[in-house]
């Protein structure tokens, strides 16, 4: 996957620090903050990336989208923290948080360049990763996802 570094944590960047749960908690933070705003947290090309990554702070999501809920916006902080330590100890502590920012009544939806109304029953926390990138998104979408939520 030719833009797979936008996504990868900044200890897999350099290749220092252990790779591990904390590497693809921070990873899972990329993509929902691409989810969210449209873009991943930097953008650029590889180098300019991993320099932007290691010297500056992404654009807090919510001066991207304001209709992004302050405690999701909370999470995905935590998850895309620089130092691997400072993230979600478990990727179960990441869908918690998240579960427990959107628990409210109804159907959720963060409002955008498209819509997606998701019923909170149909939200599915799950720890089972898909190695293959096609099997994840046909899961999404098949939980009523889209390019925005």
């Amino acid at each position: 996957m030719p833009l797979m570094y936008m996504y990868m944590s900044p200890e897999q960047a350099t290749g220092g620090g252990e790779i591990g749960p904390a590497s693809d908690i921070y990873s899972l933070g990329c993509v929902l903050y691409a989810m969210l705003s449209g873009d991943p947290p930097y953008t650029a090309s590889p180098m300019a990336v991993l320099t932007k990554m290691l010297t500056q702070r992404h654009t807090p999501i919510r001066e991207i989208r304001d209709t992004v809920p302050g405690p999701v916006e909370t999470a995905l902080e935590k998850a895309l923290a620089s130092v691997a330590a400072d993230r979600f100890g478990t990727t179960e502590e990441f869908a918690e948080a998240l579960a427990e920012a959107l628990a409210v009544e109804g159907p959720v939806g963060i409002k955008g360049k498209s819509s997606v109304s998701v019923p909170l029953a149909r939200i599915r926390c799950s720890t089972v990763g898909y190695a293959n990138p096609q099997i994840g998104y046909a899961k999404f979408m098949e939980f009523g996802g889209g390019p925005y939520l």
